[in-house]
């Protein structure tokens, strides 16, 4: 336990002329660095007349009020960690281009990408595909442990291919039967658990959803799962899933690119409710070449986390800077900050305060991010990235590059 580094050692209260009794704040901090378990410790808090006239006390300190000694305890957990299946539609209407250059199935793809890009090292994912049938592709596995390189197989897998009926009951009972083996292993680290579900059709394969047999497999999951409609509503089996699941996002009809946007920004609402976090402002804009876009937002001295997430088809084409409140950036080489940057996301990941030795300034207050693109930056950053994501480039953006000369479409 100490004082806060942003309260000075000594606090003044003015007293008021008609005596009344008046409040002082005493704050104190807890840093956990013994680990888990309950630690406790003591502060004295002294009070002081200070009389500039010297009825009192002819210089500070000499006229003391009262001493009075303070215990504390605290138990030090560890951050709640989650287990997220994701049970994906491969059926074959999964291949449809809607009159473009891009799939549905790698819009998911893409979304999924951003997805493991979010979760955390600790926490851990799983993968179930359906068509006409189920297919558990990997178990529960934590990212830091080989659930990336799963997830990246899978996105690199050439015979996952769009083909067959839409049996969303059988993917379902699979999650949910993963779920409840990882539940069952003594010592599991995870204490949230959850389903995401993403279709793109009807359900015209039993066992449907609303089934006894999918009803009793998703009996210890009622508040856990979330599902996913990419299409209009009443053509993605939204009346059966809403009934379900905590809540279903359905991203209707539109162009490919905001399809996508909307895609991959439900992945992100999802996996923050999953994970118990909230999000502070959710804007999204155009960002016109040159020009530069300020978003604020506020945390408070109680948020010990914050990713502040940029998302865009040309993310790394994006200058995307974080300023502290006390007007310090923020970049990924500092201690409490990580910072990474994919085709579609640029992320700053912080434990706060994120700069330890600037408390006041860089935890609680008004932060901003800056997002810039200019035409002499993008020709420097292409060098640099055109090669790497030449395929993804090609694959994803063709359909809108009339739009990427002098706009980039943002998501924050």
């Amino acid at each position: 336990f100490q004082v806060p580094d942003f309260i000075t050692p000594y606090q003044a209260i003015i007293q008021s002329q008609d005596g009344a009794l008046q409040t002082g704040e005493v704050f104190i901090k807890l840093n956990a660095t013994t680990g888990l378990g309950s630690i406790s410790g003591m502060a004295t808090i002294e009070a002081f007349i200070e009389d500039s006239e010297g009825y009192y006390a002819a210089a500070p300190g000499d006229f003391q009020v009262g001493t009075w000694n303070v215990n504390f305890s605290a138990d030090i957990v560890e951050r709640p960690k989650s287990a997220v299946c994701f049970v994906l539609d491969k059926s074959g209407s999964m291949d449809a281009t809607d009159g473009t250059a891009i799939t549905r199935f790698e819009m998911l793809e893409n979304a999924i990408g951003t997805a493991r890009d979010i979760l955390r090292g600790d926490d851990g994912a799983g993968m179930v595909y359906y068509d006409t049938n189920e297919n558990r592709l990997f178990d529960i596995t934590q990212l830091s442990n080989g659930g990336v390189t799963n997830i990246n197989n899978a996105l690199a897998d050439p015979t996952l291919i769009p083909d067959g009926w839409t049996a969303i009951g059988k993917g379902m009972i699979e999650g949910a039967d993963m779920l409840t083996d990882e539940m069952a292993i003594p010592g599991t680290p995870y204490s949230n658990f959850a389903m995401l579900v993403l279709t793109d059709g009807n359900e015209n394969i039993a066992p449907f959803v609303s089934s006894p047999s999918v009803n009793s497999a998703l009996s210890g999951l009622t508040n856990d799962i979330y599902a996913i409609g990419l299409g209009q509503q009443g053509s993605v089996s939204d009346a059966v899933l809403s009934n379900i699941s905590k809540y279903m996002l359905i991203t209707g009809e539109m162009q490919a690119d905001e399809r996508l946007f909307r895609l991959t920004k439900y992945f992100v609402q999802i996996l923050a409710d999953i994970s118990k976090n909230d999000i502070v402002v959710d804007p999204s804009g155009r960002l016109v070449m040159g020009l530069k876009h300020e978003i604020e937002f506020e945390l408070t001295e109680a948020d010990l986390y914050a990713d502040v997430i940029t998302l865009s088809p040309l993310a790394p084409f994006i200058n995307a800077v974080l300023v502290a409140p006390n007007g310090d950036v923020i970049n990924g080489a500092l201690g409490n900050v990580t910072q990474h940057t994919s085709l579609g996301s640029q992320i700053y990941r912080l434990a706060l305060p994120a700069l330890p030795g600037k408390e006041k300034g860089s935890h609680a207050g008004k932060w901003k991010i800056i997002l810039h693109a200019d035409r002499e930056d993008i020709e420097k950053k292409w060098k640099k990235y055109a090669e790497k994501y030449k395929d993804l480039l090609r694959k994803f953006y063709h359909p809108v590059q009339r739009n990427c000369a002098n706009v980039f479409r943002f998501k924050f």
